[in-house]
């Protein structure tokens, strides 16, 4: 495995790495660690069961986002739909928890 360093860690070793990309051989999760951004703030957002997302605070120009997986927590669409962006969610689930006008969701499942 290809050594990454990043903000001072090393991932020698695929036990050290939590994400590994076996296909290009080196460890993702380096790669993952929020920036710092020039000129922009970024905010946390979605429930607090959901871990939050760490997103840049620039949504003038959002106007669709795409939710994969959403299973029942739904704390970053329902800020998404407050930002008057349309979410469109895709999951295996019977129902969503809550309506929303700005909700479009479908039941669809995804994978490899």
């Amino acid at each position: 495995m290809k050594n990454i360093t990043n903000n001072n860690i090393k991932y020698k070793r695929l036990e050290n790495c939590f994400l590994y990309n076996k296909e290009e051989d080196y460890c993702i999760y380096p790669l993952l660690i929020p920036k710092k951004v020039i000129n922009k703030n970024s905010t946390l957002l979605g429930d607090k069961n959901e871990g939050g997302y760490a997103l840049l605070d620039d949504f003038d120009n959002i106007k669709i986002a795409y939710s994969f997986g959403i299973e029942k927590v739904i704390g970053l669409n329902k800020e998404l739909a407050k930002r008057n962006i349309d979410v469109y969610m895709y999951d295996t689930i019977n129902s969503l928890t809550e309506n929303n006008t700005k909700f479009l969701w479908k039941k669809i499942g995804f994978s490899g």
